[in-house]
């Protein structure tokens, strides 16, 4: 596919685009985070609603704070990147989700709910500072006739991000789970 696309005049699919340095890290980035966050709701689900025992409605309502927190984030997000440029405000941001995540493994039946909705909240906002962001970015540093493309790569890298999440750590977690019953 790869190589009939490379070959073509204008391909659906242009893999010289990645050539941009920019748009390439842009991209790699956003599938790292998109990997995490659907990992990251793939597992809160078993944690709330078996560990815990929570409904389904609970368990979104508990996920709401995360929600939240990326509409909040996009807005702080685009204002700190006028100020301190992408790099810096999506590599901040990408640190916190990883340390929100990290800190999720903490969590056990007995930790107050109100901890995971905190942890979702900063997390969300960290992710809405990055994906903003980090989109206008690798969409921005492509030639005006090129955008539609790169936008649409930008969304498949995201959307293979997330199966890759769920396929990959689904995987950790079923592993994990089978073998401990």
């Amino acid at each position: 596919f790869i190589r009939v696309e490379w070959r073509s005049r204008e391909p659906s699919f242009d893999p010289r685009l990645f050539r941009n340095g920019r748009f390439s890290a842009g991209n790699v980035a956003l599938a790292a985070l998109f990997f995490g966050i659907t990992g990251q709701m793939f597992y809160g689900n078993f944690y709330l609603q078996g560990a815990r025992g929570m409904s389904a409605l609970d368990t979104g309502l508990a996920f709401l704070p995360g929600a939240l927190g990326v509409a909040v984030g996009s807005g702080v997000g685009a204002r700190l990147t006028r100020r301190y440029g992408v790099a810096a405000v999506s590599g901040t941001a990408l640190f916190v989700v990883s340390a929100s995540f990290l800190a999720n493994l903490a969590f056990d039946v007995d930790t107050p709910l109100f901890w995971f909705c905190a942890l979702g909240l900063v997390s969300g906002v960290a992710m809405g500072a990055c994906i903003a962001p980090t989109v206008a970015a690798v969409v921005a540093v492509l030639p005006l006739d090129r955008m539609g493309a790169g936008s649409a790569i930008n969304n498949t890298v995201r959307q293979v991000g997330s199966v890759l999440g769920i396929a990959l750590l689904g995987t950790i977690l079923t592993t994990s789970y089978r073998d401990r019953i």
